[in-house]
């Protein structure tokens, strides 16, 4: 098979049709297997008649599911070390590979985070402000987003990333919607 999702799929249909009777092995050489969507695996994938199913790699070899997408053109040059692309409406990524190396979204603040003045002034909850010094004079809404940790207790753990709908000076400080 050259994908392993068309190994599933055939192993899902032997199942299904009782051609499976003991445990079965999909060996998965090494390289790199681009997902174009993600891999799921359910009750039709533990096998038949009391056997299993078992996604091994080939002993020495390491098989990386690659999971995103991979942006080798259309990079342009921005400014001194800055780099960009254009990746079309309805696209985001949160994390960027350069030659396997994990690089940085640009951000602000470059390092550390800001706090949060407090909540916003709206009625729908989800919003909050900020303090004026720390917020751009200018900002694209359409592709910003923030970073959310709520700090220290019982929600420590917990960090979310969302989407900017809409950013609103509102006297003391700027709302983020």
């Amino acid at each position: 098979f050259h994908s392993i999702e068309r190994a599933r799929d055939d192993l899902r249909s032997r199942a299904q049709a009782g051609s499976i009777t003991g445990n079965a092995v999909v060996w998965i050489a090494g390289g790199d297997y681009e997902l174009t969507s993600p891999l799921h695996f359910d009750e039709r994938d533990s096998g038949g008649g009391g056997g299993t199913i078992t996604y091994r790699n080939v002993s020495g070899e390491h098989p990386v599911l690659v999971g995103g997408r991979i942006l080798a053109e259309g990079w342009s040059r921005y400014r001194e070390g800055i780099y960009r692309i254009h990746l079309g409406t309805g696209h985001s990524f949160h994390t960027l590979f350069e030659n396997g190396v994990r690089s940085h979204k640009a951000r602000s603040p470059k390092a550390g985070y800001y706090a949060a003045a407090g909540n916003g002034r709206g009625k729908g909850g989800g919003d909050f402000s900020f303090h004026p010094e720390d917020m751009p004079e200018r900002i694209d809404c359409s592709s910003a987003q923030v970073h959310i940790w709520p700090g220290e207790g019982e929600w420590n753990w917990f960090t979310e990333t969302k989407s900017v709908r809409k950013m609103v000076n509102v006297q003391a400080g700027h709302t983020i919607t």
